[in-house]
């Protein structure tokens, strides 16, 4: 934990800022799913439309992210994508319709697919240009931002009357936050060396669709522990209401205890280890949430996050340096192909859900966890020198 100190400094914690503020938000808005469930009185197959809507805009904003941050640089691109976000998200809760949630969740989705390339391509390039390790600490603060906005917002919920007051509430202090520590970071912007290639070239590139394609299956994953978490917690485990958020909040407490301490074993041990055991883990947690009970779901939940701390800033590292390929592009492929797990995964979870149980949706994730570690075993093998692995 000692690398943590190096985010007393303004810079490095501004750099980080941008992964709490991210994940804060959204968990927070999922918590309010079964609100919305009731409110708009729609099933679960058609709020995964919503989230369906939510994946579409951030693909596509990943068409024009590259160039973007190549015209602009990555701090100002991270800057404004992080204020569009905070107030779009901040209305979903207010939304009347099914109709009118899934427009509004389209441009949050949007900034938020610009988001998580601005800041993870800003990262990569602070890495470099100050000689620091600290991609994995980022994204460990990600899951502090969704542990937070889990827990303490489920204390909130209980509490307080209304939604919009509890988004508000957030969106004034990470506004704010936001202005302070990352203001400074917004002239930041790395200077290119290599050409900007076309879509076509960066998929023959066999090691970054590798990196893809494992990113994919754990980021699809992931999703599935975020959207439908809580639900489970409710509709399944029957937990009573102040315990429905502690499930997506174990799995961010988890998944953010692993990423502050994976920058060290990752240079000891490699991103092989880092992912391949990673992924082990998630399967053993998934075991444990389909026993079906509060206590092993919890611990369940807490296992897939410990899991799939390493893996994710792993794959965006490993993305940034694959040779021949600009950091945001490699960025934007892994995120691209991560948001189209995105696309596929509400809608078809949705219809899961519905036909067979949400016990079902955790069997499919261990269906692609068990696929995303057979990938690995090759991509890993066309991986060249040990230096790209750490």
């Amino acid at each position: 934990m000692e690398g943590l100190k190096i985010f007393l400094q303004k810079r490095y914690f501004g750099v980080a800022l941008p992964f709490i503020i991210n994940s804060l938000m959204m968990s927070s808005w999922l918590l309010y799913t079964p609100h919305v469930l009731e409110a708009l009185e729609i099933s679960e197959s058609q709020l995964g439309y919503a989230f369906f809507s939510m994946a579409i805009g951030a693909v596509t904003s990943l068409s024009f992210s590259t160039k973007l941050i190549n015209k602009y640089g990555e701090g100002r691109y991270t800057f404004f994508s992080t204020i569009g976000y905070i107030v779009v998200i901040i209305c979903a809760v207010l939304m009347p319709s099914l109709s009118q949630l899934c427009f509004l969740l389209f441009f949050a989705g949007a900034f938020a697919g610009s988001m998580d390339v601005g800041m993870n391509a800003l990262a990569a390039h602070i890495e470099k240009e100050d000689d620091v390790r600290f991609m994995s600490a980022c994204h460990g603060f990600w899951s502090v931002g969704f542990f937070i906005g889990a827990t303490l917002g489920s204390v909130l919920m209980f509490y307080l009357d209304s939604p919009f007051v509890h988004m508000f509430l957030l969106a004034a202090i990470t506004i704010i936050l936001h202005f302070t520590f990352f203001g400074p970071l917004r002239l930041e912007k790395t200077a290119l060396v290599i050409q900007e290639q076309s879509r076509t070239k960066r998929l023959q590139n066999k090691t970054l669709i590798g990196f893809a394609i494992i990113g994919l299956m754990v980021m699809m994953s992931e999703g599935a522990v975020m959207d439908w978490s809580t639900l489970y917690m409710s509709e399944e485990i029957k937990a009573p209401e102040l315990f429905i958020g502690y499930g997506l909040g174990m799995f961010s407490l988890f998944m953010a205890i692993g990423r502050f301490i994976m920058d060290p074993i990752s240079d000891t041990y490699g991103s092989k280890f880092i992912v391949q055991g990673g992924l082990i883990v998630m399967v053993l947690g998934v075991v444990l949430v389909l026993a079906g009970t509060l206590f092993s779901a919890l611990f369940g939940f807490a296992m897939i996050g410990f899991g799939v701390s390493g893996i994710v800033p792993e794959i965006y590292r490993l993305s940034s340096q694959v040779e021949g390929v600009n950091s945001s592009d490699g960025v934007a492929t892994v995120a691209g192909m991560g948001y189209v797990g995105f696309l596929i995964g509400p809608v078809l979870m949705g219809y899961i859900v519905e036909g067979y149980g949400y016990p079902k949706i955790f069997l499919l994730v261990a269906i692609l966890i068990v696929f995303a570690f057979i990938v690995t075993r090759i991509t890993f093998k066309k991986e060249a020198p040990q230096k790209q692995l750490n």
